[in-house]
């Protein structure tokens, strides 16, 4: 599925769940805030130069499914690439579908602040 293939660092594998025209937007004062093409390689690109994959992740995140949308609820626990600090919060992402293929990500960290710190060199 979508998530063990991110959590396992298959990010090629993930954006096969996307369609064509995809949109990854970040939320928040988060340093990488904005919006990507989820299909390109933009996106996948900045993922794994911030974030060391494989995860080690142990806690499942909560699901809801209701008409073309899906709501994710779960922790994000991920070290920094570029500072190897560690951020443990949760996030919340809204994914939409079309023809059974994501069209939209809105993902929302619930601690922008540690996600900054962790990414910020001392």
């Amino acid at each position: 599925d979508y998530l063990a293939r991110l959590e396992q660092g298959d990010i090629e594998g993930a954006r096969a769940y996307f369609s064509d025209d995809a949109v990854v937007e970040v939320h928040g004062s988060v340093a990488y805030a904005g919006t990507y093409d989820a299909a390109g390689d933009e996106y996948a690109d900045l993922m794994l130069a911030t974030w060391q994959f494989p995860t080690t992740q142990q806690q499942r995140p909560q699901l809801w499914a209701d008409c073309d949308q899906v709501i994710l609820r779960g922790p994000f626990a991920r070290t920094s690439v570029s500072t190897g600090k560690a951020v443990d919060t949760q996030v919340i992402e809204f994914f939409t579908f079309a023809g059974g293929e994501i069209v939209r990500d809105d993902f929302y960290f619930a601690d922008t602040q540690a996600v900054n710190d962790a990414l910020e060199q001392s």
